[in-house]
């Protein structure tokens, strides 16, 4: 609607906007529809264009993330995800072995299971053995497993 009457103003005899319909004439309405359907028509496929060319561009590529790091898509079993069996409840002091970076969140193996864990803010690389700090909410926080704390 705004691009409607952008292209009125421009179509006006004095340059503004006519406020009196009625006295419009019917050449200048179809004009600014017709600037507005092609606009439209050449948006469309611009946008098309964009979202297949885009993706593949080297600058492009720097602005998005990759959707499957390599490092988690090639070790985290779909399976191997299940909530821990009961019985088995997690406490602290537990320990287990980071699978993926853990920075500050990640993937850790405890007893066979692997489990989404949080760090309290700080690195820990892959394959270090972890300690659970805590269990709260449903989020396990861990820490390195020679702290002492």
């Amino acid at each position: 609607v705004g691009a409607l009457f952008f292209a009125l103003m421009n179509l006006a005899p004095d340059g503004g906007l006519v406020i009196n319909f009625s006295g419009l004439r019917l050449e200048a309405f179809k004009r600014a529809f017709l600037t507005l359907l092609s606009a439209c028509l050449l948006l469309v496929p611009g946008l098309y264009l964009v979202g297949r060319l885009m993706p593949s561009m080297r600058s492009f590529q720097g602005m998005v993330l990759d959707p499957e790091p390599s490092d988690i898509a090639t070790e985290v079993e779909v399976g191997k995800m299940d909530p821990v069996p009961s019985g088995s409840v997690l406490n602290s002091g537990d320990e287990g072995i980071a699978v993926t970076d853990l920075h500050p969140a990640g993937l850790a193996e405890f007893s066979g299971w692997r489990k989404d864990v949080l760090t309290e803010g700080f690195y820990l690389e892959k394959g270090s053995p972890i300690r659970i700090i805590r269990v709260s909410g449903g989020q396990i926080f861990v820490g390195p497993a020679d702290d002492s704390g």
